[in-house]
């Protein structure tokens, strides 16, 4: 059995008897002495005491795969959580090129590779391409396609100042841009401008880019957009395209419900507006023109104590004047009168209406 080195060295060290009429001073530097030795090998050499480390360690795998476990759960689909990556890579710069061509730069705290799958995993990303940069928790790539998907506390900028907030975004960087988000998702969207705030939400997204003529988003369900500018307005329907580059949005519905709900819903403080489809004209996002097509009919209460609706084919808004242009067979109604025309058109801010070729009759 072997003998403790800490006994070998009491053993090595003979403490002579002193005489009692001699000075501490002695006792105390031995003493001393005992102590620094059994500390020098207890403390600064504790391996030696205990166990031979000289030869060769190998960690278990399961051991490795701990270390790269230390995070949150996963929120990224299909990634091999419960095998060790082949790299790891820590505050990591990822290049994607084709051909000397870059798609994409992405900058993450953590990094993985999995080569079986041809995919790897990064976490805290910040993702940037031709039209914005992208924030999220997690993003995986397939090392043979130009595709991202990102994951968790997603938030896409873009190049025209558009905001976009999600939990789940998928990129397509090749040949152009193509950024989709599921119905599932829910996506809120916000574009300020020094006079006005564009904002919306909705089920599912659509940005393409193929050039900025043809820069479109689409808001692929349950679309809600709201126009700020010193009053609100707020357009409801199913689904809606916004192209930036014309500053123009429309707003469409699904055909497979019934004829009754197939209505896009515009409204303002005093204004109630109804119609098959909308397009809203905008300038620096403050609204200018309203054109609603289908079953057109608006209720307007600026006047609490004399209300005015409407029927038409067609009508046009424009925000500024606050003139209603009602056409294709119009009609408009007012306490019991009923005015009818070619074209119709009501001043909101004037509470007055002007006809070309009309007639006009009483209920009473």
């Amino acid at each position: 059995m072997r003998r403790s080195l800490l006994a070998s060295i009491l053993e090595e060290v003979k403490i002579a008897p002193m005489p009692i009429r001699k000075s501490n001073a002695q006792s105390f530097l031995l003493l001393g002495l005992i102590c620094f030795f059994v500390a020098h090998f207890t403390l600064l050499n504790p391996s030696s005491l205990e166990e031979d480390f000289s030869e060769a360690r190998t960690v278990a795998p399961k051991d490795l795969l701990k270390f790269f476990q230390n995070e949150p759960v996963t929120l990224a689909k299909n990634v091999p959580t419960a095998e060790a990556p082949d790299y790891s890579i820590r505050d990591l710069e990822y290049l994607s090129t084709d051909h000397l061509n870059k798609h994409w730069r992405m900058l993450s705290r953590k990094f993985v590779m999995f080569q079986a799958e041809n995919m790897s995993h990064a976490r805290d990303t910040t993702f940037y391409w031709s039209d914005g940069k992208i924030t999220a928790d997690e993003a995986v790539s397939q090392q043979d396609k130009s595709q991202v998907e990102l994951y968790g506390h997603v938030v896409a900028t873009l190049n025209n100042g558009l905001v976009l907030h999600t939990e789940y975004v998928k990129i397509i960087t090749s040949p152009s841009t193509l950024l989709t988000v599921p119905t599932t998702e829910t996506v809120r969207g916000d574009q300020p401008t020094k006079d006005a705030t564009f904002h919306f939400t909705s089920q599912g997204l659509s940005y393409s880019n193929a050039s900025p003529e043809n820069e479109t988003i689409t808001l692929l369900s349950e679309a809600r957009v709201d126009i700020i500018t010193k009053e609100k307005t707020q357009v409801i329907s199913d689904t809606a395209t916004y192209h930036p580059f014309k500053d123009q949005v429309e707003f469409n519905m699904e055909e497979n419900q019934p004829l009754t709900k197939q209505f896009v819903h515009t409204h303002q403080k005093t204004l109630n507006l109804q119609s098959r489809n909308l397009i809203v004209d905008l300038v620096e996002k403050k609204l200018q023109l309203l054109t609603a097509h289908g079953d057109v009919s608006f209720e307007d209460f600026t006047n609490a104590e004399h209300p005015v609706s409407g029927t038409a084919g067609r009508a046009k808004y424009h925000e500024k004047t606050q003139l209603l242009f009602l056409l294709d067979f119009p009609q408009v109604y007012q306490d019991t009168d009923t005015i009818t025309g070619d074209v119709i058109t009501y001043n909101r801010a004037r509470d007055s209406i002007e006809v070309n070729q009309s007639n006009a009759f009483n209920k009473r």
